[in-house]
C-alpha cells in the first residue's frame, strides 16, 4: 500500500519524540505493517504487526499502531 513517515512523542518516561519509518501492506488477513523507530539517529526497535482495518482507514490504524509500541515500548527501546 505504501510507505510513510512520521514523529510521536511518548507520553511517559522521558517524553523523547521518536522518528518512525512505516510500510503498509495488503495481506489476505488486513494489512500488515512494520516499522523502524529512531530516536536521535539510533534505532530503538522494529515493532510490526496486522490491522484488519478498510483501506481509507488502513494507513491511520498503522500509525496508531506504532504509537501504542512507542508508548508502551513494546518492541521499542527508550
Amino acid at each position: 500500500m505504501g510507505r510513510f513517515s512520521g514523529k510521536y512523542t511518548r507520553k511517559r518516561g522521558l517524553k523523547r519524540t521518536y522518528d518512525y519509518e512505516l510500510s503498509v501492506l495488503k495481506t489476505a488477513e488486513g494489512f500488515s505493517w512494520e516499522a523502524k523507530v529512531s530516536y536521535a539517529g539510533s534505532l530503538k526497535g522494529s515493532p510490526s504487526g496486522i490491522v484488519t482495518v478498510a483501506l481509507e482507514d488502513a494507513e491511520s490504524a498503522a500509525r496508531a499502531a506504532v504509537a501504542r509500541a512507542i508508548e508502551e515500548l513494546s518492541v521499542v527501546e527508550e
